[in-house]
């Protein structure tokens, strides 16, 4: 017998299959899909509520920052009203509304940072509007005031202050 040669054997090169096509994918890619899809709706909420709670806290201390004033009397009744407006939002309604006098500095400094809302010249925020006197502070005492309800409104408006805002469902 013959051994076979090249010429007598019709061989043909190996035939490869089509390499796959990128469409459709594989199920892996399709759960990775949906997986990186819920997690920017996820963090697109986070990002969006981030925002709101700094544009309320912005606002809120705009506010503590000018105050527009005639005399000394009206300048501690807008700090005082602020304060109350603040404190009615972030905490229980029940809770502050009903404060006045001594009770009302008490709890502002109860709920705050730095204290001294039971001393001069804070004390003067709930005695010069009823006293009929005319009330001189100096640019000191006023910048101290001011200071005072900054910090306190920096130190309510935290995060978790937004949240319990959030929560009574205002904003």
């Amino acid at each position: 017998m013959q051994a076979p040669t090249e010429t007598t054997l019709q061989l043909h090169d190996i035939h490869l299959p089509d390499p796959a096509g990128w469409w459709p994918p594989a199920p892996g890619w399709w759960i990775l899909a949906v997986l990186l899809f819920v997690l920017l709706i996820w963090l697109s909420r986070i990002a969006w509520q981030w925002l709101k709670y700094q544009h309320w806290r912005k606002r809120v201390l705009y506010e503590f920052s000018h105050f527009e004033t005639i005399d000394d009397v009206q300048f501690l009744t807008q700090i005082t009203e602020k304060l109350r407006q603040l404190a009615i939002t972030v905490y229980p309604e029940h809770e502050v509304a009903s404060l006045t006098g001594t009770h009302w500095l008490e709890f502002l400094d109860k709920h705050a940072e730095q204290k001294g809302f039971t001393e001069q010249p804070a004390i003067l925020m709930i005695e010069a509007p009823y006293s009929g006197q005319q009330v001189d502070l100096s640019s000191q005492q006023n910048q101290q005031l001011i200071q005072l309800a900054r910090h306190w409104a920096k130190h309510n408006t935290r995060r978790d202050s937004y949240r319990r805002l959030m929560q009574k469902g205002v904003g």
